[in-house]
């Protein structure tokens, strides 16, 4: 093949670069079809884009007498060739083809992310593109509306104009420098402006406001003179404007007053909704309100356009990898610390772009930041939040956590749920963090205490009666029950002594700290009453075991008569009533009194959808209770580390209504576990004996009796001596059924 570039001379002279004129280079394939690789170094300078390529093939056979043919080359007049080595006479030729060297893509390629884990998954992705323009919009209306030539004698000019990613792209842009726009001028003359500003920038809005968008930031043509003319009008950036590809764009023009009455019409188009905005004013760039419209000139963006019909190929340097663009794979890190990714892309011409990026194997192990635990005083209803957060390394993470109980017991492994645990013993927390990569990172998270139990001392007694209980603790109360869990406090203090029959065991726990407060409305709000009492009321979640102390109602009759008397339930989400009460309070005309209604019921644990509700309410010609309506009232009604009020409830969850219950006093407190302590009451001993009898000085009678083992202070019968009747002294009957006396 010969080859040559078309300002060289047609002429064959060597076949050096320093032979100005045709050169050569032999196929390398043996048989049909033939391929050439050119080699541009040959050649006088090295092609740029826009150059042409000028080109013919000759060939020769085997024959004994050689047989050349050529393709499509006109000799110069006179020559014959021998074989494919032509000579100087051959030349110049004539009928020759050629090809133009096209300028190389744009390209951009990127890995996300740049460091990564062993065997996770990088992102790579690439771009080729080519300079190119896009017009948006198609208009061939004229108007002065928008115009960023505006010419007037008083008037300057401030104009936005709002351009969607999704237009651009329509067009075929890609992400890239944006060098220029240009609008078409309808107006015949020419006009100098000066004080002509150009900015751009990305913008998330979809549309422009009377206060001018703030991101049209990048000054991409400072103020400086403009002459418009008819016709297009190119305005070349200083800095190009690099847009992303994805956002919005924006574009600002302003210019100071121009001096003249002229003032140009541009080519228009309906865009979007506010996606232009314009002033004009004396005040040119400094104008701080807009009116918009849709009235948006039609723009030609000079920039780069995506390459249509791209095929792509990855490797790793040995084997293909993939073909998507863009592409998501894991990587094995086979060949060391680092993994270098080559594109190869294919235009429908055949021509094909490379590029490469290189990833690194993230080996730095994972970060604990500052941990902690909530709360650090434990009780023994509490679940104790863990926040341990882990930085770099490898995602995911995985979290071994161990107790090492306070002075006494062995560490152990700390099972913790939704970053919770429930605490057994007071102790240090700590954590081992290891990530994908088999890569760990060690930290104390945090010590916590705990609210010890009481020391506890049952008492015995003889029949029914009062026991004398005792407990002590360091803490500052002590709560008695009736049962190991729930239930309300029977009394507090160290010392409880209650009237039992038989023998009973009670629960003690030490108390300190705790949290007091209110939640719901504080008052009514408005004068409407309801009266259904039938499991309607209000709908809570609790975040922990909590008393509610008491509650306000407005009991409310047409006609008062005395007291009404209502019955009160806390119920689980079940609809399980956990406890009771029934009150006897006074009605009174609307809109009622507030009353306070003590209540006393203990939420047992945390959870949700609790209910507070009255279950039946008659008497003292009660015709509802106030509550709220539609309005003067927002759910949630929130207290910290206590409950949330959520909704009403009637037949179900529901924010109309906020119904009959205010002003909630509640309390928490930091309790350590429940010990018992054992009343015991022990049978009393009996005792039968002969009828009283009289006897006289110095005889002897026999007394029979059988009893039970026990003390006795005196009988039920009496001696007498010297014919009168004494009380016998008190004296134990042992196990036996007789006794003489004398």
């Amino acid at each position: 093949m010969y080859y040559k570039l078309s300002t060289e001379a047609n002429a064959i002279s060597g076949n050096t670069a320093g032979d100005n004129g045709w050169k050569y280079v032999e196929t390398s394939d043996p048989n049909s079809p033939y391929s050439f690789t050119i080699d541009y170094t040959l050649l006088t300078s090295t092609p740029t884009a826009g150059n042409t390529i000028e080109y013919f093939v000759v060939a020769e056979d085997m024959a004994a007498t050689v047989n050349v043919g050529a393709n499509s080359v006109i000799y110069n007049a006179g020559y014959c060739p021998t074989s494919v080595a032509l000579t100087s006479g051959a030349f110049p030729v004539s009928g020759v083809k050629t090809y133009s060297i096209n300028p190389l893509p744009a390209t951009t390629i990127s890995a996300s992310p740049t460091s990564v884990c062993l065997n996770n998954n990088v992102t790579l992705s690439t771009l080729f593109s080519n300079p190119g323009t896009a017009t948006v919009g198609t208009g061939t209306l004229s108007s002065t509306t928008t115009s960023p030539f505006y010419g007037s004698a008083t008037l300057a000019r401030r104009v936005q104009f709002l351009y969607t990613a999704a237009e651009l792209s329509a067009q075929g842009m890609v992400a890239g420098d944006i060098s220029a726009v240009s609008f078409n001028v309808t107006t015949a003359g020419s006009l100098s402006i000066p004080g002509f500003t150009v900015k751009m920038g990305h913008t998330a809005a979809t549309a422009l406001t009377t206060a001018w968008s703030p991101d049209a930031s990048n000054i991409v043509r400072p103020s400086g003179t403009y002459n418009a003319v008819t016709g297009p009008n190119q305005i070349t950036f200083t800095t190009p404007f690099t847009w992303n590809g994805t956002s919005n764009v924006v574009i600002e023009i302003c210019h100071d007053v121009v001096g003249l009455t002229p003032i140009l019409s541009v080519n228009y188009h309906a865009g979007p909704s506010a996606s232009a905005a314009y002033a004009a004013n004396a005040l040119g760039c400094a104008t701080t309100t807009a009116t918009t419209t849709t009235t948006r000139p039609t723009i030609t963006f000079t920039g780069y356009k995506g390459i249509p019909g791209l095929t792509y190929n990855w490797d790793d340097g040995t084997n293909s990898v993939g073909t998507t663009n863009p592409l998501t794979i894991p990587v094995p890190f086979s060949g060391g610390p680092s993994q270098t990714y080559n594109v190869t892309a294919t235009d429908a011409t055949g021509c094909t772009f490379t590029n490469s990026v290189t990833v690194t194997q993230n080996t730095t192990a994972p970060s604990i930041g500052t941990t902690s635990l909530s709360p650090t005083i434990a009780c023994a209803i509490d679940s104790i939040t863990v926040t341990v957060p882990v930085t770099g390394g490898c995602p995911p993470y995985t979290y071994v956590y161990t107790l090492t109980p306070t002075g006494y017991g062995t560490p152990y492994t700390l099972t913790v749920t939704n970053n919770k645990f429930q605490p057994l013993y007071a102790g240090t927390v700590s954590v081992v963090v290891t990530d994908n990569a088999s890569q760990t990172a060690s930290a104390t998270v945090g010590t916590f205490t705990m609210q010890d139990p009481p020391t506890v001392t049952g008492d015995t007694r003889c029949g029914a009666g009062v026991v004398n209980l005792t407990a002590s603790s360091a803490s500052p109360a002590i709560n008695w029950y009736a049962s190991a869990t729930g239930g309300t406090t029977l009394f507090t203090g160290t010392a409880y002594s209650p009237t039992i029959a038989s023998t009973t065991t009670y629960y003690v726990a030490s108390a300190d700290g705790g949290v007091t407060g209110t939640l719901g409305l504080p008052n009514r709000v408005g004068a409407t009453t309801n009266s259904g009492y039938s499991d309607i009321g209000l709908m809570f979640d609790a975040f922990n075991s909590f008393t509610i102390n008491s509650v306000a109602i407005y009991p409310v009759a047409t006609t008062p008569s005395g007291n009404v008397t209502a019955t009160i339930q806390l119920k689980n989400s079940a609809g399980t009533v956990l406890q009771s009460t029934i009150v006897s309070v006074p009605t009174s005309v609307s809109p009622g009194v507030k009353t306070t209604i003590p209540l006393n019921f203990v939420v047992p644990a945390a959870g949700t959808n609790y209910r507070l509700v009255f279950a039946s309410a008659s008497g003292g010609g009660i015709s509802g209770f106030i509550r709220e309506s539609s309005t003067g009232y927002t759910y949630p009604y929130t207290l910290a580390g206590v409950g949330s009020i959520t909704s009403a409830y009637t037949s179900g969850a529901s924010a109309l209504y906020y119904y009959y219950f205010y002003d909630w006093q509640v309390s928490t407190a930091c309790e350590s576990s429940r010990v018992p302590v054992t009343g015991t009451v022990t049978p009393s001993p009996s005792l039968s004996a002969t009828a009283s009898q009289t006897i006289c000085n110095n005889e002897v009678y026999p007394i029979s009796a059988i009893a039970t083992p026990g003390d006795f202070d005196r009988l039920s019968g009496h001696q007498t001596r010297d014919c009168m009747r004494m009380p016998l002294r008190r004296f134990r009957i042992p196990e036996v059924t007789s006794k003489r006396f004398m």
